[in-house]
């Protein structure tokens, strides 16, 4: 029902003229980021030219219908469309009760690289004002989530987060990102709290593993809910066999 019910919602949003005008529009510096990531040297675009509408990406001098794209791509577009309705231009468009925003497995079928520059969009929702629950299996959103634990426990300058999300004055000139981050440092790690909580299929337990510490003695926490334990046991096994 609800996978049906937010298609509709979907179809209904790319049908309406505010949903032609934002595929007309210039893209934000901040949607661009997580574009590029997803799309690389692509353009999509909404096609209105035959009787019904559909998406087309453009590369290399030809156009790839929706069902000729990577199983990735096909994933974001819904979550890339959300995005939009959540955050239009201007900003004050934002419907007042559109506070809570859940969103599962977003980094299904994206290359890593395209995972982080997710935490971009979540980061400028965040600094909308959205509460946001992510359900992940994604070892990359994990370790965000403990890195901002860390610099907010620790009162670290706004450097960090630019070394964090590979951004900052030296290496990118866009005001808008710029921006994002100093609005995320002085208050998203001074107000916002980040908790991370582990489902456990065996006793349908639900468990807060919000430290993530490598050290503890509960494997739950240490392993991160299981999505490091293979890491851990391939680097034992290979340190266990490398001659001194």
């Amino acid at each position: 029902f609800v996978i049906k019910s937010f298609s509709e919602v979907i179809r209904k949003y790319v049908d309406s003229p505010r949903g032609l005008n934002y595929f007309s529009r210039r893209i934000s510096e901040t949607e661009f980021s997580v574009y590029r990531n997803v799309y690389y040297h692509s353009h999509v675009h909404l096609d209105t030219s035959g009787p019904k509408k559909r998406f087309l990406q453009d590369i290399h001098n030809s156009s790839i219908p929706f069902m000729g794209w990577s199983s990735g791509q096909k994933e974001f577009m819904p979550l890339y469309i959300a995005f939009s309705m959540l955050m239009p231009s201007p900003p004050n468009e934002k419907l007042a009760y559109d506070r809570m925003v859940i969103i599962e497995e977003p980094e299904m079928g994206l290359h890593p690289a395209a995972i982080r520059s997710l935490l971009f969009a979540f980061l400028q929702m965040i600094d909308n004002g959205y509460k946001l629950i992510i359900s992940t299996h994604s070892p990359v959103l994990i370790e965000f989530a403990w890195a901002i634990n860390i610099l907010k426990k620790v009162n670290a300058p706004i450097e960090a987060l630019y070394d964090l999300l590979n951004v900052g004055p030296s290496n990118i000139s866009n005001i808008e990102i710029l921006e994002l981050i100093e609005n995320v440092c002085t208050n998203t790690l001074k107000y916002n709290t980040t908790s991370t909580y582990f489902f456990n299929n065996t006793d349908g337990l639900v468990k807060d593993i919000s430290s993530l510490d490598a050290f503890s003695l509960d494997s739950d926490i240490a392993e991160w809910g299981g999505l490091t334990s293979f890491a851990t046991k391939v680097s034992e096994i290979v340190a266990k066999h490398i001659p001194l």
